[in-house]
């Protein structure tokens, strides 16, 4: 993940503020893309999920492990969650997070809030990219489709 989940940000800048989510994208990756995205060291037999939260040009990054082990995992019904992001401001998505963090569980909740503040630390000028942001924003979505055994999208 490129940031802990209790990382705070500077929400006050205007481009933040009336930055709507205008496109969320959820893939469980394939072993070579979790390879490429997190590199080799961090490479298990666990089930990884990318998530993707666009606004404003720029995209925000996150990673976290999936319970797909666990009998009857419904990847759909899993990702669902973050579909309540759609269409609402970066700082509204960043509370609504924080609200449901007991019903979205830990996985889910930091996920969230780590590629939401990656997203912001995106938007605004002068802020450095983790390696993630950096390798992410360099595959071609092609790559991130061919290499995910499933994906998610909110249109």
């Amino acid at each position: 993940m490129p940031y802990p989940a209790d990382t705070e940000v500077d929400l006050s800048s205007a481009q933040i503020v009336s930055s709507q989510i205008v496109s969320i994208e959820l893939f469980q990756l394939d072993l070579l893309a979790c390879q490429t995205i997190q590199g080799h060291a961090s490479i298990h037999d666990a089930a990884s999920c990318l998530l993707k939260v666009s606004s404003t040009g720029k995209n925000g990054w996150g990673v976290c492990m999936l319970p797909a082990g666990e009998p009857r995992f419904d990847f759909i019904k899993w990702a669902a969650v973050f579909g309540k992001l759609k269409g609402v401001t970066v700082p509204s998505a960043l509370q609504l997070v924080q609200q449901h963090h007991t019903d979205w569980g830990t996985e889910r909740y930091t996920l969230g809030k780590a590629t939401l503040t990656d997203l912001v630390s995106q938007c605004q000028r002068g802020c450095c990219l983790s390696r993630q942001s950096e390798v992410c924003n360099g595959l071609e979505r092609s790559f991130l489709i061919d290499h995910s055994d499933r994906y998610f999208s909110f249109l």
